[in-house]
Order: structure tokens, then sequence, then C-alpha cells
């Protein structure tokens, strides 16, 4: 943050300011209920309000800023305090970036917002685009991007040239930053368009280095709508070192998502299938499993709360083996996305009336490998699921459903539903599985 505001300091004397400040953002409530504590134990009200100020120096010159003051009330899963209870505001000032047109192309620098394709590598998680549940914080990069159109600015091809550094933490806590290099082509034509993200990626405190590629198409045909991204990521890390396990671990992993849409004037239908790689013992020195961005959801009940709740407190079992979670162990929580699993979800959206619609989709789900609680594992050398019972690969059914308004221009009031049934991978030590609900709800203003 230091090197963006020195940034400034040298561009200012060099130009005619005029100010010019707007902001944006929303206010929002959502609330959550859900049966099945053994599994998710999120129940809670909670508000956002978001501050998007931009600061408008120049016609080529602005600051764009982004922050967050939250208050929220219940319980809510965490790694280190399975049942914690969480109340309070919280003021979170997020992302602060400058945005300067050259004669040339596009230049970006400072703490800023990163997205690409359908979300799935890589989510902003600013908008309000999932059929069914919420974005939460998305990606936040200390960035510095430049971007350009090298055919003339009426050419439909743009290329970026990006580095980031991707922090957690204080600032001064650089022990587990990662940075990352990466090179961007984006074409963009009135029938849809597409690109490729790729990328170096590096971890010093893991020894972790990898490389990424992400592919992503758009096509647009009358009221059909084709969406495509698929990511494959191979590198090596040192990450997971453990007593029994040391040495340099092999990352191969890959995820695609596929979504097709009709856009009628009464109706909605819309297919989407997607696949991330799967991992039976992270342990093995082959990091195999990939895990979609959090930001990124499918239904409601299966991913966001199920296997989001369920390895979060695997997570925190490390704790029992008698030494600290080796680097990398946090990994191991999906925190909401679609992991290791093939999965197919249709879903229907009806537009009853002005600013009223009604939808309802259904999902189904099977693993690549089987769920195994890796910490078991470690303990017993026995395979067990994640709730204690026998590993299987079915993973069930879900149906979700839910109603939105949208009135006064700016406002949206809502409220979704949904009903899972779990397969075999979540039966318990008797066999048993237990069916899991959720209602939410959700207002929000947008201004």
């Amino acid at each position: 943050m230091k090197y963006f505001l020195a940034f400034i300091l040298i561009l200012l004397p060099e130009l005619s300011i005029s100010l010019e400040i707007v902001n944006n953002g929303y206010f929002r409530v959502r609330a959550k209920a859900i049966n099945e504590k053994d599994v998710s134990n999120s129940n809670y009200l909670e508000s956002r309000l978001r501050l998007e100020p931009n600061l408008k120096i120049t016609e080529d010159l602005s600051i764009s800023m982004q922050a967050d003051i939250e208050d929220r009330w219940g319980t809510h899963n965490s790694i280190f305090d399975i049942d914690s209870e969480v109340r309070g505001v919280d003021f979170k000032f997020k992302r602060a970036w400058l945005r300067y047109m050259t004669p040339v192309g596009l230049l970006e620098v400072g703490r800023m917002p990163s997205d690409w394709g359908l979300g799935i590598f890589t989510n902003d998680g600013n908008d309000f685009d999932d059929m069914f549940g919420d974005n939460y914080d998305g990606d936040t990069f200390d960035r510095v991007l430049f971007g350009t159109k090298p055919l003339g600015r009426e050419s439909p091809l743009t290329t970026a040239l990006i580095f980031d550094i991707v922090s957690s933490g204080r600032p001064e806590d650089t022990e587990d930053d990662v940075s990352e290099l990466i090179l961007a082509f984006i074409y963009n034509e009135s029938w849809g368009g597409g690109g490729i993200y790729g990328g170096y990626r590096a971890q010093p405190s893991t020894a972790t280095e990898a490389y990424f590629g992400d592919i992503y198409l758009k096509l647009n045909l009358y009221n059909i709508t084709l969406e495509a991204e698929s990511v494959y990521v191979h590198g090596y890390s040192r990450a997971l070192q453990t007593s029994l396990n040391q040495g340099r671990y092999i990352i191969d992993q890959a995820g695609t998502a596929g979504r097709l849409t009709y856009s009628g004037k009464f109706i909605e239908p819309s297919l989407e299938v997607g696949f991330a790689s799967g991992d039976n013992n992270p342990f093995n020195r082959h990091l195999t499993q990939f895990t979609f961005h959090r930001d990124y959801n499918v239904g409601l009940i299966l991913y966001e709360e199920v296997l989001a709740g369920l390895t979060e407190a695997m997570v925190k079992n490390f704790y029992t083996l008698g030494e600290y979670p080796p680097p990398g162990t946090e990994k191991l929580s999906t925190q909401g996305g679609v992991t290791n699993s093939i999965y197919l979800f249709p879903a229907i959206k009806l537009n009853i009336i002005h600013g009223l619609s009604a939808v309802i989709g259904g999902l189904y789900a099977r693993s690549i490998f089987p769920f195994v609680d890796v910490v078991e594992l470690i303990k017993t050398n026995y395979e067990r699921n994640l709730i204690g019972g026998e590993p299987s690969k079915e993973l069930g059914w879900e149906v979700d459903g839910g109603l939105d308004w949208e009135f006064l221009k700016n406002f949206r009031a809502g409220i979704q539903g949904g009903y899972f049934s779990p397969g075999g991978a979540f039966k318990d030590e008797e066999g048993e599985v237990h069916p899991v609900y959720t209602v939410q709800g959700r207002f929000t203003w947008i201004y």
C-alpha cells in the first residue's frame, strides 16, 4: 500500500486536477437457518453496508475504493472454533487502487479485486450473479496490471500483463505470501468471446511453484447462451509436511464448469455441469484435489453447508495429532467450493410478473474419490468418511427453490430454501443418513 501512495504522489504534480467523487454500493440483510448441526452450525442474521467510492482526478486518472461495515448475530463455523458465537460490528477497508489510462493502455496499481470467466478459479465476489446463495469476500490481490489493445483501440482483442502478491493477515506477516505473474488474452464480440488466463505462482514458505492455465468461452446465439471455463494447475510443493510425510509433492489439479441458458420472456431454463478433480489422500505426495472458488455457488446445501462444515471440522481435528497443523492444511477445507466431484444442475427461472420471479433447481453429485477423514487415516491407517461411516462416492441429491422481488428500481427482497438428501458418502457409523434443509432470506438496497 505504501508503494501505491508513493506512485500517486509522483503523478499528482504532472496533472491538471479536477476532483469528482461518486459513491456506489449496497445495503444487504440476510438471514439463514439450517437444521443439521452435525454438518453445519451457521445460523445467523447479518447486515452489510458496502461503500464503493470512486475519486475521479482527471479524465484519465481515478482511484477506486471498497469498504464493508458488517454486523452479525448467531453462530458460524470457523476452522479454529467450530461453535464460535459471532456478534458485533466489523469494519473492513478492503480495496483501494489507481486506474490510469496512458496513451498506449490501462495501468492499474493497488489492492484490487480479481475476476475471470465464470469465476471458478478467481472471483471478485462483487455481484449478485448466483442463482442460489450469496457472494462473500472474493479475491483481493496487491496487483500491478497493464492492459492494452495491440491491434488498435477498436480491436476486440485485449492483452494484459499482471503481477500479484496474495497476502493474508497483517502487512508485516509475509511468511505465507504468494506472488504470481500472469498473462491474459481476452477477445470480445457481439456473438460472444473468450480468453486465456495463465501464469506462474510461487510461495517461498512452502517451496511451492505452480503453473496454471484457464480457458474461458462464451457464445451467444439468439436467446441461447453457452459459457464454459476449464482450469489446469501443475507444479511442486513442500506444503503438508508432517513427521510421517517429508519431501516434495506433485500438484496436478483440474476443474471445469459449463452452463447452457435459454433466455425467454417468461421462462429461462438452464443446465449446468461441472467437474473438480479429487484426492483420496493428500499426504501421498500427489496433490490432485481442485476446489472451485467459494463465491461460485452451486446449490444451497451440499457444497455450501455440508462439505464446508465437515471439512472445516476435519482441519480443526489436526490438533489432536499432537503436532501443529503443517502449512497448507487449511486448504483441505473447501469453504463452500465445489471439489472432488462431478455434478449436474438443471434449473428453471419463471418471470411471473414484472419484477417478480421464481426459480427451482435440482442438484445431483458424485465424488471422484470417496471423501475420507484424513486425520482418522493418519491416526489409524483406516479409511472412514467425514462423519465416521464407510466411504462412498454417492454424494446425494438436492432440490432448491426461491422467490425474488425487485421493486422501486433499486430494491430486492427474496426467500430461498433447499432440501438435501445425503448419499452413502454421509452415512454415519450406524449406516444412517440425515436429510438437511435450510431456509434463507435476504433484502438488498443497491444505490
